[in-house]
């Protein structure tokens, strides 16, 4: 609303050519617009939250919400929001942890529903695989995974995995010698005669794991 006050004054009846610093005066009037004093949010059958935002924990599907703000002691009722609740999936079952020799693409697996999504931490972070069973890429070190089931909106709770990857111990063979202390060069260099019979051993350099050997003839030379 605009309204100009009895004060206000113009130079009236003056001739065309003349001109003056004399101006009216324009007071704006209207109405602010007013904050709610409070809010009160409503599932229809009890208040569930009187804060804005609201905070609440639907269990049932659908929850219709309505809020009341009091304006000036007027309640003023929004519309209606419907919240549609979507169970969590469940979360995936550990099939079983891997164990592996030196770099390769870990064995240990899950199975679930939905879509699985693996994770190098229990909670947070970004997925570094979705989808698959496996671990599809290869690991040199051993790692833990944290594998969930997402079904589009909701994920479950994530179940951890461990590939554990071994480093091989460095060994060296030799043929000749007797027992398995090794010839006199690292590996000995044998001269034998036809139908010799020749010690085949291997030593380990380091490492305390166990194994088992298989010879094959090699054309190396």
């Amino acid at each position: 609303m605009f309204a100009a006050p009895a004060s206000a004054q113009a130079c009236m009846g003056l001739s065309s050519n003349t001109t003056t610093s004399n101006r009216p005066t324009l007071t704006i009037t209207g109405n602010k617009v007013q904050t709610p004093a409070s809010f009160t949010w409503s599932d229809g059958a009890s208040t569930v939250s009187t804060t804005n935002p609201g905070y609440v924990n639907p269990t049932v599907n659908p929850t219709n919400y309505t809020c009341t703000a009091t304006v000036s002691g007027c309640p003023v009722v929004s519309n209606t929001v419907a919240v549609t609740v979507v169970p969590l999936p469940t979360t995936p079952t550990l099939v079983g942890n891997s164990t592996q020799c030196g770099p390769g693409v870990p064995t240990a697996s899950v199975s679930g529903a939905a879509t699985l999504k693996w994770y190098l931490v229990p909670t947070g972070g970004t997925a570094v695989q979705t989808g698959g069973t496996t671990y599809a890429t290869s690991i040199s070190a051993t790692d833990t995974f944290y594998v969930s089931s997402n079904n589009g909106t909701c994920e479950s709770a994530r179940i951890m995995v461990i590939a554990t990857v071994t480093v091989p111990d460095s060994i060296i063979a030799y043929a000749g010698g007797t027992g398995t202390s090794g010839g006199t060069s690292s590996p000995p260099n044998i001269t034998a005669c036809p139908n010799t019979a020749l010690n085949l051993y291997v030593l380990k350099n380091s490492g305390t794991n166990s194994y088992n050997y298989t010879w094959e003839l090699c054309n190396c030379w």
